[in-house]
C-alpha cells in the first residue's frame, strides 16, 4: 500500500473521481488549482482518493487543510481505505503546520460521519451559506428583461391612454 502527494499528472485520479460521482463532463479538471491528491495504490492501481484545497485566513494567522471528494473504488469500498487515507491527511497535516482540517458531509452519509468522528472530527454549529452565481445572475438577467418589457408595455398604455385623452378633446 502506497499514498502519495500529487499536484499534476492525475488522469486515473480524475477517473475515479468522475465514476464515484457520475460526473459526465470534462470541466472538473480544468477547475483544479491550489490543490493537491492524496492517493492511495495498492501494487499500483489506484484505489482511492480525495483531494485537498489549502486554506489560509490572513486575520486569525491559521491555514488549513478543505478535503473534497473522498473517493474510494468501489470494490475497495467498507474495508478500512477512506479511514486510513484521513489519517494520512491528518498525518501530512501535522508534518506540514497545518492548524486545522476542514470538511462538509450530508447528514445522510451516517457511516462517513461517525468515521469523521471517530478520528477525533466534530461538527462544528454553523451553517454553510450557498449562492451559485451563474445561476442567480442569469435570474437577475431574466427578471431585468421582463422588467424592461413591462416598462414599455407601461410607455405603449401611457402613449395610448394620452391619444385617448386627445382624441376625446377633439
Amino acid at each position: 500500500m502506497k499514498f502519495s502527494l500529487i499536484n499534476d499528472n492525475y488522469a486515473d485520479v480524475i477517473k475515479l473521481i468522475k465514476d464515484s460521482f457520475n460526473i459526465d463532463n470534462d470541466s472538473f479538471s480544468k477547475l483544479l488549482f491550489n490543490q493537491r491528491f492524496l492517493t492511495l495504490r495498492i501494487d499500483n492501481n489506484l484505489i482511492g482518493t480525495l483531494l485537498i484545497s489549502l486554506e489560509n485566513d490572513p486575520i486569525k494567522c491559521i491555514k488549513g487543510f478543505y478535503i473534497d471528494y473522498v473517493c474510494i473504488d468501489e470494490k475497495f469500498r467498507n474495508k478500512g481505505y477512506g479511514k486510513l487515507m484521513l489519517e494520512e491527511t491528518i498525518k501530512i497535516a501535522k508534518e506540514e503546520n497545518i492548524d486545522y482540517i476542514r470538511l462538509t458531509s450530508s447528514s445522510k452519509r451516517v457511516f462517513a460521519r461517525k468515521m469523521y468522528n471517530s478520528l477525533g472530527m466534530v461538527s462544528l454549529d454553523t451553517d454553510i451559506f450557498y449562492i451559485d452565481v451563474r445561476k442567480r445572475w442569469k435570474y437577475i438577467n431574466v427578471i431585468k428583461k421582463v422588467l424592461n418589457g413591462i416598462k414599455r408595455l407601461i410607455i405603449l398604455l401611457f402613449f395610448w391612454l394620452l391619444l385617448l385623452a386627445f382624441q376625446s378633446l377633439c
